[in-house]
């Protein structure tokens, strides 16, 4: 579950909602997707492309052709009801999207794109909308993971539910919360994902993303970037190169990049510039974290952010406004090629441009718990900011005993392989998290890959508040008795009035309300 935008998921399928006569009113779902455009007549898709029998109701759900084959499917689904209509309408409907879209990974067809260990597919909180569930929310959303958890608990398949609506995404949680799901998580993972989400809700988290995570949207790692930017070099070259340092490696390729008049920043640029991210970005950007650090040069985090409604001020090209969002980008960004670092010459020229940035990184780690997502932890210039914080914050103090206290480790981190040295490396320094045995082959990686997305799920899960739906009308439904109580005696203060409520003197009225989910009624 994330706040975001279906259409931009890196998915294997996304379901469309549409009714009988093939309404699409919001041209935002074919925004980013230009092979699908020319699927509307006007608010319409065009009659041929639904199938023969779909007016009458016997087909719901049906893949839309002529797609891009590298993008993900499309599956349009009849969700327009009314509000007679039955809960259980909707659900059905659902589940035959989940069957269609789902099948030709089950039967071995298809592979699930990026190398992912299972199929993944997307879809929004249908009915809510113009759909029939308007005034149900509560009650759409609660029937809706119902089936969605039935057919998962059947399927070997993995399914992330989308909205952009921040009570809608609250209720959702709550009632997944309610349900006491454990999912695949080992007992000390889970605990320290819970841990984590705690964190994030006091504000006390700050989150490291690397490579990595970038990785499930399709782009590439350090090493692949690099193969791809070797086409100025023979094979003879290529072949001789490879051994080096990844570093010696971008040092070569952009003098061979320079002696053909070429930018290899440009290069870089083309490979990264992306605007499907991945769910891991969707779920970390969904987090109630104010402050983010990066080494990647792509801006999926960013995009993430914005469609999950809470958009991030990039450091140092954007100014940060009192309680905005932030993402520091340590080694520059797409937007800006003139900062991207990738030679040996950038990296020793690093802290002479940038050690405003690494000082903020250095604070961070003093103050604030750091989770490492999709990060190698081999970079040189991190080992350099860690080293500084740990001389500074671990200087004994002679009038203790030296073995009477423990010193707080800076964050967690996670990897894919396990790794009895990384642990002794950063032992005292970081808690390592590892989701994938020793042996590092491809099925392994894949399984560990999505360990770490249902790691981030669970933390999303307990760092979300409750409270911020108690006040919407729209979601009644999904308060137990307790919450419903609280919620009247909260009601006379939003029937004080717009004069009383828009005075200064109101002020902690007003957000006391907005705490618990309704509007401030101020701009």
């Amino acid at each position: 579950m994330c706040r975001g935008d279906v259409t931009r998921i890196a998915c294997d399928a996304w379901l469309l909602p549409t009714d009988a006569d093939g309404w699409i009113p919001d041209p935002r779902w074919f925004a980013h997707r230009p092979d699908l455009r020319g699927a509307l007549d006007g608010e319409h898709l065009r009659r041929s492309l639904l199938p023969p029998t779909w007016s009458s109701g016997e087909i719901r759900s049906a893949e839309l052709g002529a797609v891009d084959p590298d993008a993900p499917r499309v599956w349009i689904t009849n969700t327009g009801g009314s509000a007679d209509t039955q809960q259980s309408w909707y659900v059905d409907g659902v589940i035959e999207f989940l069957r269609g879209a789902s099948e030709p990974f089950l039967n071995g067809e298809q592979e699930p794109r990026f190398g992912r260990a299972r199929p993944l597919v997307a879809l929004p909180v249908i009915g809510i909308g113009t759909g029939g569930n308007a005034d149900r929310k509560g009650e759409a959303v609660a029937s809706l993971l119902d089936g969605l958890y039935g057919f998962t608990g059947e399927h070997p398949v993995d399914v992330v539910l989308v909205t952009r609506d921040a009570h809608t995404f609250t209720a959702a949680q709550q009632n997944r919360r309610s349900r006491g799901v454990a999912g695949e998580l080992p007992d000390r993972i889970r605990a320290a994902a819970d841990e984590l989400g705690r964190r994030a809700r006091r504000g006390d988290l700050v989150v490291f993303l690397g490579a990595g995570l970038s990785s499930s949207a399709g782009l590439p790692s350090w090493s692949e970037l690099l193969r791809r930017l070797s086409g100025p070099l023979s094979l003879e070259d290529v072949n001789e190169i490879r051994g080096m340092n990844f570093l010696d490696q971008g040092s070569i390729l952009h003098r061979a990049a320079e002696q053909q008049k070429r930018h290899l920043s440009d290069d870089v640029v083309h490979a990264l510039r992306s605007e499907s991210y991945s769910i891991g970005h969707s779920l970390v950007a969904s987090l109630p974290v104010r402050e983010f650090v990066t080494t990647n040069y792509d801006r999926l985090l960013e995009i993430a952010a914005q469609t999950a409604g809470d958009p991030l001020a990039v450091i140092p090209y954007d100014p940060v406004m009192g309680d905005s969002r932030w993402l520091l980008k340590l080694h520059g960004c797409i937007d800006h090629p003139d900062d991207i670092v990738l030679t040996r010459e950038h990296y020793l020229r690093y802290s002479e441009r940038r050690a405003a940035l690494a000082g903020i990184v250095q604070a961070m780690l003093i103050t604030r718990h750091m989770l490492f997502l999709g990060f190698s932890l081999n970079d040189d210039n991190f080992h350099r900011i860690v080293d500084d914080v740990r001389r500074l914050v671990r200087i004994p103090d002679p009038s203790e005993d030296s073995g009477s206290s423990e010193d707080p480790i800076f964050g967690t981190a996670t990897t894919i392989t396990e790794s009895t040295s990384l642990a002794q490396l950063w032992d005292g320094d970081l808690d390592i998290l590892s989701f994938g045995g020793a042996s590092g082959t491809p099925g392994t990686i894949a399984e560990a890959a999505r360990l770490v997305e249902i790691f981030l799920d669970r933390i999303l899960l307990a760092a979300t508040d409750r409270h911020e739906y108690l006040l919407n009308p729209d979601h009644q439904s999904a308060l137990d008795e307790d919450e419903l109580a609280l919620a009247e005696r909260l009601r006379p203060l939003v029937d004080l009035g717009d004069e009383i409520l828009e005075s200064d003197l109101a002020r902690p009225v007003r957000q006391l309300l907005a705490h618990y989910g309704l509007p401030d009624p101020r701009p």
